[in-house]
Protein backbone atom coordinates (compact mmCIF):
# COMPACT_ATOMS: atom_id res chain seq x y z
CA UNK A 1 0.00 0.00 0.00
CA UNK A 2 2.48 2.66 0.99
CA UNK A 3 4.36 1.63 -2.28
CA UNK A 4 1.45 2.84 -4.16
CA UNK A 5 1.19 6.15 -2.50
CA UNK A 6 4.19 6.82 -3.49
CA UNK A 7 3.72 6.32 -6.95
CA UNK A 8 1.34 8.20 -6.75
CA UNK A 9 2.77 11.57 -4.75
CA UNK A 10 5.46 11.52 -3.13
CA UNK A 11 3.96 14.46 -0.72
CA UNK A 12 1.13 12.44 0.62
CA UNK A 13 3.83 9.41 1.16
CA UNK A 14 5.69 11.75 3.45
CA UNK A 15 2.35 12.63 5.55
CA UNK A 16 1.47 9.05 5.83
CA UNK A 17 5.24 8.25 6.55
CA UNK A 18 5.97 10.59 9.37
CA UNK A 19 2.43 12.55 10.29
CA UNK A 20 3.74 15.70 8.85
CA UNK A 21 2.34 17.46 5.45
CA UNK A 22 4.77 18.45 3.56
CA UNK A 23 4.52 22.59 2.93
CA UNK A 24 2.60 23.72 0.01
CA UNK A 25 4.09 25.40 -3.25
CA UNK A 26 1.67 28.79 -2.62
CA UNK A 27 2.37 30.95 0.42
CA UNK A 28 5.56 29.22 1.12
CA UNK A 29 7.28 32.10 3.59
CA UNK A 30 10.61 31.10 3.15
CA UNK A 31 13.37 32.37 0.98
CA UNK A 32 14.29 28.95 -0.21
CA UNK A 33 12.71 25.76 -1.26
CA UNK A 34 11.73 23.50 1.46
CA UNK A 35 14.14 21.51 3.27
CA UNK A 36 15.40 17.85 1.47
CA UNK A 37 15.14 15.03 4.18
CA UNK A 38 19.22 15.35 3.88
CA UNK A 39 18.73 18.70 4.81
CA UNK A 40 16.66 17.87 8.36
CA UNK A 41 18.55 14.47 9.10
CA UNK A 42 21.14 16.41 10.77
CA UNK A 43 22.18 19.72 12.72
CA UNK A 44 24.74 20.67 9.84
CA UNK A 45 22.03 19.94 7.30
CA UNK A 46 19.61 22.05 8.74
CA UNK A 47 22.20 24.70 10.10
CA UNK A 48 23.53 25.03 5.96
CA UNK A 49 19.30 25.23 4.94
CA UNK A 50 18.77 28.04 7.40
CA UNK A 51 22.26 30.26 5.82
CA UNK A 52 21.01 29.61 2.57
CA UNK A 53 17.32 30.77 3.42
CA UNK A 54 18.60 34.36 4.59
CA UNK A 55 21.36 34.76 2.59
CA UNK A 56 21.79 35.63 -1.22
CA UNK A 57 24.93 35.26 -2.03
CA UNK A 58 26.39 31.88 -3.02
CA UNK A 59 29.58 29.98 -3.61
CA UNK A 60 32.67 31.89 -2.33
CA UNK A 61 30.89 35.00 -2.21
CA UNK A 62 28.86 33.44 0.30
CA UNK A 63 31.88 32.55 2.69
CA UNK A 64 33.36 36.22 2.68
CA UNK A 65 29.73 37.67 3.10
CA UNK A 66 29.23 35.53 6.25
CA UNK A 67 32.89 36.36 7.62
CA UNK A 68 32.21 40.21 6.66
CA UNK A 69 29.12 40.20 8.22
CA UNK A 70 30.11 38.91 11.64
CA UNK A 71 33.05 41.00 11.65
CA UNK A 72 35.60 38.18 10.80
CA UNK A 73 34.79 35.99 14.24
CA UNK A 74 35.04 33.10 12.01
CA UNK A 75 36.48 33.23 8.81
CA UNK A 76 35.88 32.37 5.36
CA UNK A 77 37.76 29.10 4.92
CA UNK A 78 35.74 27.95 8.09
CA UNK A 79 32.61 29.22 6.64
CA UNK A 80 33.41 27.16 3.42
CA UNK A 81 34.48 24.09 5.54
CA UNK A 82 30.45 23.60 7.10
CA UNK A 83 28.63 24.69 4.19
CA UNK A 84 30.77 22.26 2.05
CA UNK A 85 29.78 19.77 4.28
CA UNK A 86 33.57 18.69 5.42
CA UNK A 87 33.03 19.69 9.11
CA UNK A 88 29.77 20.80 11.53
CA UNK A 89 29.26 24.30 12.56
CA UNK A 90 30.75 25.40 15.67
CA UNK A 91 28.93 26.62 18.72
CA UNK A 92 30.04 30.22 17.77
CA UNK A 93 28.43 29.60 14.41
CA UNK A 94 25.05 28.26 15.94
CA UNK A 95 25.08 31.18 17.76
CA UNK A 96 25.73 33.94 14.69
CA UNK A 97 23.30 32.51 13.10
CA UNK A 98 20.29 31.53 15.86
CA UNK A 99 20.66 35.25 16.36
CA UNK A 100 20.11 36.04 12.53
CA UNK A 101 17.06 33.35 12.53
CA UNK A 102 15.69 32.87 16.37
CA UNK A 103 12.75 31.37 14.92
CA UNK A 104 14.69 28.72 13.83
CA UNK A 105 17.02 28.50 16.45
CA UNK A 106 14.71 24.73 18.01
CA UNK A 107 14.23 23.22 14.64
CA UNK A 108 18.02 23.89 13.84
CA UNK A 109 19.24 22.77 17.25
CA UNK A 110 16.77 19.41 17.67
CA UNK A 111 15.23 19.06 14.22
CA UNK A 112 11.74 19.31 15.74
CA UNK A 113 9.96 22.08 16.85
CA UNK A 114 7.56 22.26 20.23
CA UNK A 115 5.04 24.48 21.78
CA UNK A 116 6.42 27.38 21.07
CA UNK A 117 4.73 28.83 18.36
CA UNK A 118 7.66 31.74 17.59
CA UNK A 119 9.43 28.57 16.22
CA UNK A 120 8.85 27.51 13.02
CA UNK A 121 9.66 23.51 11.05
CA UNK A 122 9.83 24.68 7.84
CA UNK A 123 8.89 21.61 6.38
CA UNK A 124 6.30 21.15 8.52
CA UNK A 125 2.86 22.84 6.56
CA UNK A 126 1.26 22.62 10.21
CA UNK A 127 4.29 24.41 11.55
CA UNK A 128 4.46 27.01 8.76
CA UNK A 129 0.80 28.16 9.29
CA UNK A 130 0.88 28.51 12.89
CA UNK A 131 4.26 30.20 12.53
CA UNK A 132 2.40 32.59 10.18
CA UNK A 133 -0.87 33.25 12.25
CA UNK A 134 1.57 34.43 15.17
CA UNK A 135 3.53 36.82 12.77
CA UNK A 136 -0.23 38.15 11.34
CA UNK A 137 -1.31 38.48 15.20
CA UNK A 138 2.30 40.45 15.86
CA UNK A 139 1.67 42.62 12.55
CA UNK A 140 -1.71 43.53 13.68
CA UNK A 141 -0.67 44.32 16.82
CA UNK A 142 1.70 46.98 15.72
CA UNK A 143 -0.69 48.10 13.34
CA UNK A 144 0.76 46.87 10.08
CA UNK A 145 -1.00 44.07 9.24
CA UNK A 146 -3.05 46.20 6.08
CA UNK A 147 -1.06 49.36 5.28
CA UNK A 148 -0.27 50.34 2.35
CA UNK A 149 3.40 50.65 1.38
CA UNK A 150 3.80 54.11 1.26
CA UNK A 151 2.23 54.34 5.02
CA UNK A 152 4.56 52.03 6.12
CA UNK A 153 7.50 53.92 4.47
CA UNK A 154 6.20 57.07 6.53
CA UNK A 155 5.94 55.26 9.71
CA UNK A 156 9.39 53.59 9.48
CA UNK A 157 10.63 57.20 8.43
CA UNK A 158 9.02 59.03 11.34
CA UNK A 159 10.12 56.61 13.92
CA UNK A 160 13.65 56.41 12.56
CA UNK A 161 13.63 59.99 13.18
CA UNK A 162 12.57 60.06 16.97
CA UNK A 163 8.79 61.25 16.12
CA UNK A 164 7.07 58.19 17.48
CA UNK A 165 2.74 57.45 16.27
CA UNK A 166 0.82 55.05 17.27
CA UNK A 167 -1.36 53.58 14.12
Amino acid sequence: MLAFVQTVSTQDAMWVNTGIQPPRDEGYPFLAEPPSNEEKATLAGRFNWVVKEWTSPRGASLFQYLETRYHGQVSAEDWASVVLGKTPPTAEMLELVCKERRHFTEWIITGQVHANERQVDPSDQHSIETWKKTVDQLMACWNMEALPEEELLQRSHSDSSGARSKG
